[in-house]
Parts: structure tokens; C-alpha cells; sequence
């Protein structure tokens, strides 16, 4: 396991004060980052290789929320190597152990060169195998999430994808997506649980058209192009 810990600053809060769902999502991307340094596996190593981890999908589970000022505790451990796909488990939680935030996240590694996913070379997954650590007890992370066709699509306005979404893979970044989504669902004061499906990165210039989708469980946004295919699907879900 690796641990790092935080205070809540007022520019990761929301209008209520509390940890943003976007600076939430930072918080845990940048733990399973500062993990593959101190382990010598890095940006910069991969980078060196045309390599690069990318997230497939989220499942994240919120008890509650920290408050601005709180400090915090942020760990990342992974569980198993399973095909292409590796499965990574995060907590948020206190520094006298109540869990906030629970997490799990599916990531593949890419390779540039090819333009394709591959299995990990063993120099790349051996130097994690002694912090392979017990899964949450969550439900499993679907690598696909489905919408339901009866239920009313509403399309809320496009927007083209600029410098500031971009990570240094020069693609729309992983949280972003789920801001994207955030701001185009509408109330979300009753949410336990967001799911995402990454389905295709979005870069410099492209066009994002959400399409919101509302049930009595929660809203599912999909952020489609303009060929209407998604980029990703992110759900939230009110238990």
C-alpha cells in the first residue's frame, strides 16, 4: 500500500465546502502517480518507453464527503493483474481511519509505438507485486456500462475541448471527463457511487455533446462526439 497525506484546500472545495468530485477523483489519480515514482516506474521511465498507464473505468463509493480544512489520509494499493487489465483499490479517509471515499479502477497499459494496448512486460507489473494488497468489498467494476434505451435522452450544448483538459499524454484527462459530466447532470446532492467507462480519448479541438439520461437510481451522462459515439460514460447513482 501507499499513503499520502492531505489537508483539504479551499480551491478543492465545492459550493457546499466540501472536496469537490473532481478534486477527489486528482486526489486518487495522483496517489497511484506518486506510487509508480517512489517505486522508480514513473512518468519519465515510461515516457523513456513510448508507455503509458491509462484508466479504463471508476467505481467509487462516497460514505461522505470531507470539509474544507480537514486533513486526510489517501492510499492505492493494487489487487491483481488480470489479461491486459490491472485493478487498482483507493481509500479517503481520516487520519484516525473513517473512510470517506472508497474506490476501485481498472487501467491498462498503452503502448504509443503500436497504438495498442498490451499486457504489462514483467519489469513493469514485478516491481508492484509486494504491494498487491485484498480487494475492497465493492461490487465488481463493469468495463462496460450500459444505458438504458427507454429512458429520455437529453442533449445539453456542445463544447470543444481546449489546453486546460489535457494531461501529458495530450489527451482530455480522466477527471475531466467526469467534470464534464457533472456539469451537465444537474443536481447531484443525493450521490453515493459514480461509475465511468472510458471508451476513446478525446484530444485538442474535439467536439463534446453530453447526453444526459435521468431514472429514479441516479443520471447517466454520456459524452459523445459528434459521430455521436462516446467518448465516456460516467453514471451517478444515488446508492
Amino acid at each position: 500500500m501507499y499513503s499520502f497525506s492531505s489537508r483539504i484546500r479551499y480551491s478543492e472545495t465545492d459550493e457546499q465546502g466540501t472536496l469537490s468530485l473532481v478534486s477527489l477523483v486528482n486526489y486518487l489519480q495522483d496517489c497511484s502517480l506518486f506510487q509508480t515514482d517512489e517505486l522508480g516506474i514513473g512518468l519519465d521511465h515510461l515516457a523513456q518507453k513510448g508507455l503509458a498507464w491509462l484508466i479504463a473505468g471508476w467505481q467509487i463509493q462516497i460514505h461522505t464527503l470531507p470539509r474544507y480544512g480537514q486533513d486526510i489520509v489517501v492510499s492505492t494499493w493494487p489487487t491483481r493483474l488480470q489479461g491486459v487489465f490491472a485493478h487498482r483499490n483507493f481509500t479517503i479517509c481520516s487520519p484516525d481511519g473513517f473512510e470517506y471515499v472508497r474506490a476501485d479502477s481498472l487501467w491498462f497499459m498503452f503502448d504509443f509505438a503500436k497504438q495498442t494496448p498490451i499486457v504489462p512486460p514483467a519489469e513493469e507489473w514485478t516491481p508492484y507485486m509486494a504491494q498487491v494488497g485484498e480487494s475492497l468489498d465493492m461490487p465488481k467494476t463493469s468495463r462496460k456500462l450500459r444505458i438504458d434505451a427507454t429512458l429520455k435522452a437529453v442533449t445539453k450544448p456542445s463544447f470543444v475541448v481546449s489546453e486546460q483538459n489535457l494531461d501529458t499524454n495530450h489527451h482530455v484527462n480522466n477527471a475531466q471527463y467526469i467534470e464534464f459530466a457533472r456539469a451537465a447532470a444537474g443536481d447531484l446532492s443525493q450521490l453515493k457511487r459514480v461509475l465511468v467507462q472510458y471508451v476513446f480519448f478525446a484530444t485538442l479541438g474535439d467536439t463534446i455533446v453530453p447526453v444526459v439520461y435521468t431514472s429514479n437510481e441516479g443520471t447517466t451522462v454520456s459524452l459523445n462526439g459528434t459521430d455521436e459515439k462516446p467518448y465516456a460514460i460516467v453514471k451517478f447513482l444515488n446508492a
